[in-house]
């Protein structure tokens, strides 16, 4: 399981890392801990340069080939997909391991609030249908004022690090369980970041990513047929924080000018990643449907159902 400590303040370093390459010679700079040479493709290692270093790492579990044939699969799925686009993933071949750093945040929060407590109830009115009268039902609401205190623990609560991939990463999720130590020759032909988003900023995104789950609380808390939620406060404490590294392979596909990144859970297999859409296929589909409707109701009204 991954090592937690209190929250802290940690900010990344920008500056870039210099290798040179123990097989070629060739000098290039780059933001990763561990890398392949530009030009041979030499497994290079280097040193972390932010103060914190990663506490964990969860291991690939799934081989690249496995992983190309997820990717295959998500891609043919895609529902309104150019066709040239799905044509066209098939020439990018390349598929490459990252290790991309994940914060985990565990934390208490509090919860004020203040709200309206909605009671439904009917009312019978008479309503003419077709000429006849008729007695409908309509519902009403009667509201009254709520106010409490929810109190909630949320554990393991994952932003991404790295802000090339912090949304990808947000929608993927890992056993921790199979977490091990950092040993660098774990590291070597594996691309591996370093974080560049802080601990400030990310217990600020961890704060946010909570608003719905805090939201849902508070409505189940007012309780009654319906809520509305005026205001509300959170306070966090006991926060808790974790730096790890997870198994990523990241796939792109250049298309129309414009370059699409999937992401593949090394660990689950799961896949998340970026789409194009094909409006003339919406359009067609959007008529077919108008068309299959239009065909209902005019058969409908040929026997006499809508009269």
């Amino acid at each position: 399981m991954p090592r937690f400590v209190p929250v802290y303040q940690v900010e990344p370093k920008s500056e870039a890392k210099e290798y040179q390459c123990v097989s070629c010679g060739a000098v290039f700079s780059t933001d990763s801990v561990a890398t392949l040479c530009p030009y041979c493709e030499t497994a290079l290692i280097g040193e972390f340069i932010n103060a914190l270093q990663p506490y964990t790492l969860i291991p690939f579990t799934m081989c690249k080939k496995e992983a190309k044939k997820r990717i295959k699969k998500h891609i043919r799925s895609l529902w309104f997909a150019p066709d040239d686009f799905i044509k066209d993933y098939r020439k990018h071949k390349e598929i490459r391991p990252y290790y991309y750093p994940l914060w985990l945040f565990n934390m208490d929060v509090s919860v004020e609030y203040e709200g309206r407590r909605g009671k439904y109830y009917y009312i019978t009115k008479t309503r003419y249908i077709n000429g006849k009268p008729a007695q409908v039902q309509e519902r009403r609401t009667r509201w009254y004022p709520a106010s409490g205190v929810v109190n909630l623990q949320f554990y393991n609560i994952s932003v991404g690090g790295y802000k090339f991939a912090s949304s990808m990463l947000r929608e993927l999720r890992f056993e921790l369980t199979s977490c091990s130590g950092v040993d660098k020759k774990c590291l070597s032909g594996i691309e591996t970041k370093e974080f560049d988003i802080g601990s400030k900023e990310a217990t600020i995104l961890a704060h946010t990513s909570l608003h719905s789950a805090i939201r849902r609380a508070i409505r189940q808390d007012i309780g009654g047929d319906t809520q509305q939620i005026i205001s509300y406060t959170p306070y966090f404490y006991n926060e808790e924080m974790s730096y790890i590294l997870v198994p990523i392979y990241h796939f792109s596909v250049k298309f129309k000018g414009k370059e699409y990144n999937y992401f593949v859970n090394g660990q689950s297999g799961d896949v998340v990643g970026e789409r194009p859409y094909s409006w003339i296929k919406i359009f067609f589909f959007v008529l077919f449907v108008l068309s299959l409707m239009g065909g209902i109701l005019y058969i409908l009204e040929r026997l006499g159902c809508l009269s």
